[in-house]
């Protein structure tokens, strides 16, 4: 009977330990310390780590709160679980996340501006630090077989409830965010114990747009500023190597990228119905070592913009075989570029595009235009020109006003019925 007893509570506590017990702090109080010491301008708390043993070990994290000392910025995470593929990470020489889940993130940056302008500094730069720095950490912790650090290879991923919020310290009650309501992504390698299985990645998320940094107080009549956007691709293997200065990058390749957007947006004094997709036949990302910017390569790209409210006479369109540049805020080069909107004399313009982006606020944002023919397009080649965004004196204008895209040769007047945005003045 005592060995019958016996065998049941060893079973039990087997259980137990498989399916997740808390980890006293001292077993995770180091990493925290160190993680803490790497970032000294941020606060971090930790509420429960709870670990499941099996041969693919569970790591549950909940109650993360990060705070920075220096401003209201805050992070908070409700849980992180991660599962590795052990086996399958010994035989790779590296981290093999067989599943990530993150749930109930939010993140918040606050600013004295909006982001108009000068995108880059509304950057969420605290979850890609602290997330940079505690990969480093793990990374380092094991050496594989060759002494190099031991990279993170993620299988499945998903996302709930993930919320990154812009607060405007100079207007109270003015913010505009992202909400990711549902991430799903799955990697075209799928790591067993004893072999590789490579095919066809996914990636699919449903995301919220919302801003109320432009009308404070909205007419009753109105409805809030709120866009859905659904994003659907494949990702397809990339071979990684380091780039042209001998650092290893990083590498995503998707292919068929889909999306499709509609909501109400705020134009104004008026609130508009918007509908529109975006497609790409490929899209590359590319991190170089510990940078925080991606750099971007696509092709066959194809936009497609409608306001609901009257569509015969609000619609655009913008395409582009080859698009390269970077994120947040980096230069972009468009070729073989088309463009065409609906108005009084409606025409498509084929052109190459280099957008320079503001990195500062004694910069300004500039797009320099050269003609391009197109085979097969009907396009008429644009004028060779150079466009500043914003200016005070110009021969011609292209700006946003009463919910469309508009241009002239005189200076166009803002009043409180037809406000101005996006004003692009030629050199």
């Amino acid at each position: 009977m005592k060995r019958l007893v016996a065998f049941f509570v060893l079973i039990t506590a087997v259980g137990l330990i498989a399916h997740g017990v808390p980890a006293p702090r001292l077993m995770w109080k180091g990493y925290l310390t160190e993680l803490q010491t790497k970032l000294p301008e941020y606060d971090i708390q930790i509420d429960s780590v709870v670990l499941g043993l099996s041969h693919k070990p569970v790591l549950m994290v909940s109650g993360i709160q990060i705070k920075s000392k220096a401003n209201a910025d805050r992070l908070d995470v409700g849980l992180l679980r991660v599962e590795l593929g052990q086996i399958a990470g010994w035989r790779r020489g590296e981290w093999v996340v067989s599943d990530l889940k993150l749930k109930g993130l939010r993140s918040i940056k606050t600013t004295q501006q909006d982001c108009e302008g000068l995108p880059i500094r509304c950057w969420h730069s605290m979850p890609m630090r602290v997330w940079a720095q505690a990969r480093l950490m793990l990374e380092n912790e094991n050496k594989n077989s060759q002494g190099e650090t031991r990279k993170f290879h993620i299988q499945n991923m998903e996302w709930e409830q993930v919320e990154f919020l812009n607060q405007i310290t100079q207007m109270p009650g003015s913010e505009f965010g992202l909400s990711v309501e549902e991430l799903k992504y799955k990697s075209p390698v799928q790591s067993g114990m004893f072999s590789d299985e490579n095919g066809t990645g996914a990636l699919s998320a449903g995301i919220k747009l919302s801003d109320s940094s432009k009308a404070s107080a909205p007419a009753p009549q109105q409805k809030p500023n709120q866009l859905y956007v659904s994003i659907r691709a494949k990702q397809a293997l990339l071979n990684h190597a380091p780039n042209s200065s001998g650092v290893n990058s990083e590498a995503w390749k998707f292919d068929e990228v889909e999306s499709d957007f509609t909501g109400n947006w705020l134009s104004g004094p008026s609130s508009y119905p918007w509908s529109g997709s975006v497609a790409v036949g490929s899209l590359i990302l590319r991190q170089d070592g510990n940078d925080p910017f991606l750099k971007l390569q696509a092709s066959e790209l194809r936009t497609y913009i409608s306001r609901l409210d009257s569509p015969a006479d609000h619609q655009a369109a913008f395409s582009s075989r080859q698009i390269e540049g970077g994120l947040p805020a980096q230069d972009f080069l468009f070729k073989q570029a088309e463009w065409t909107f609906t108005h009084e004399n409606a025409e498509a313009w084929t052109f190459d595009l280099l957008l320079k982006q503001a990195r500062n606020l004694n910069d300004t944002t500039t797009a320099e235009i050269t003609p391009a023919t197109i085979p097969g397009s009907e396009g008429t080649p644009a004028q060779a020109q150079t466009r500043v965004l914003g200016c005070e004196v110009s021969t011609s204008y292209w700006f946003w006003q009463d919910g469309w895209f508009r241009q002239q040769s005189s200076q166009p007047k803002a009043n409180s019925e037809k406000p101005l945005s996006g004003v692009w003045c030629k050199k």
